[in-house]
């Protein structure tokens, strides 16, 4: 047993003068190795770094602005307006089934729907060309109120009627 206690304390004193001592450096450190935050500019060495290393991370100053580019083609034209048209107000009476209906003016056309329907439950409301129709079923105890809206839009670049 002594001569394998001799063998081991004589491999590691070998080792120590191979690797130059335990406070010696055997290997490179990798950034892997180096906790995030720990190196400052006072541990980089001075003109060592060029912009590649910067990743696009640092910029300098912007330079002047350049000459303005040519005027494009003109634009489709657009709308000229848009506007609410609501329908008359129609009264439902308990456990029956209505509606209402309401239409875009000449040269416009339905670019949305909308409705009031008070307490009931709606089925349907829908676009049909330029029109909008509402359907509500009364399911309450009392009557109720509805009406549909139409959200119309109107000018050159707009086209009336069906979509």
């Amino acid at each position: 047993m002594r001569t394998a206690a001799i063998a081991a304390t004589t491999a590691a004193v070998i080792m120590l003068a191979v690797a130059g001592g335990p406070a010696s450096a055997a290997r490179l450190i990798t950034g892997r190795e180096i906790r995030n935050g720990t190196v400052t500019g006072a541990d980089i060495k001075n003109h060592s770094l060029t912009p590649a290393d910067f990743r696009g991370s640092v910029r300098g100053h912007p330079g002047p602005q350049g000459p303005a580019g040519p005027t494009g083609p003109q634009g489709a034209a657009g709308l000229a307006s848009v506007f609410a048209v609501w329908s008359n107000t129609v009264a439902i009476a308990p456990g029956a089934e209505g509606g209402a209906q309401v239409s875009c003016p000449a040269g416009t056309t339905v670019l949305g729907t909308g409705f009031n329907a008070g307490l009931g439950r709606v089925v349907i409301v829908e676009r049909f060309g330029g029109t909008v129709d509402l359907d509500v079923l009364n399911d309450q105890t009392t009557t109720i109120v509805v009406q549909a809206q139409a959200i119309c839009g109107g000018g050159p670049g707009v086209s009336s009627g069906a979509p």
